[in-house]
C-alpha cells in the first residue's frame, strides 16, 4: 500500500524538483556573470594591525582606491606569523610591476607562499 501512494505522488514529487531547479537558475547565471567582473588587477598592501605588527593584504580591485578601501579592516597576515586586522595602510604595490620600499616586507612578500 505505500508503494501505491508512492506512486500516486510521483508527479507531485516531480514537479517540485522541477520548481526547485528553475529557481536555482538564476543563481548560476548570477556567479557566471559575477565570474566575469571579476577585476584582473591585483594588490598587496603593507599595513600597521590592530597587533602593532606589520603584515600584507592582498586585493583584487579595479584600481587602487578601492584596493585601499577593501585592505581597511581586512584580515592581514602579519610578519610574526599570525592574522590580525588592517588598521592603517602603509604601502600598496601591485606585484610584477612594484617592489615594496621596506626591505623586510618585500622579502617577507617574495617568500609568501602563493
Amino acid at each position: 500500500m505505500k508503494n501505491a501512494n508512492y506512486f500516486r505522488r510521483l508527479p507531485q514529487l516531480a514537479a517540485v524538483a522541477l520548481v526547485a531547479t528553475a529557481a536555482s537558475a538564476p543563481l548560476a547565471v548570477a556567479a557566471d556573470r559575477a565570474d566575469k567582473d571579476v577585476p584582473d588587477t591585483n594588490y598587496v598592501c603593507e599595513v600597521q594591525t590592530e597587533s602593532d605588527v606589520a603584515g600584507l593584504v592582498f586585493a583584487q580591485a579595479q584600481d587602487l582606491d578601492t584596493a585601499r578601501r577593501m585592505v581597511q579592516g581586512a584580515p592581514a597576515k602579519t610578519l610574526s606569523g599570525g592574522v590580525s586586522t588592517a588598521k592603517t595602510i602603509i604601502e600598496c604595490i601591485t606585484p610584477g610591476k612594484q617592489k615594496f620600499r621596506d626591505g623586510t616586507i618585500q622579502k617577507f612578500y617574495e617568500q609568501y607562499p602563493r
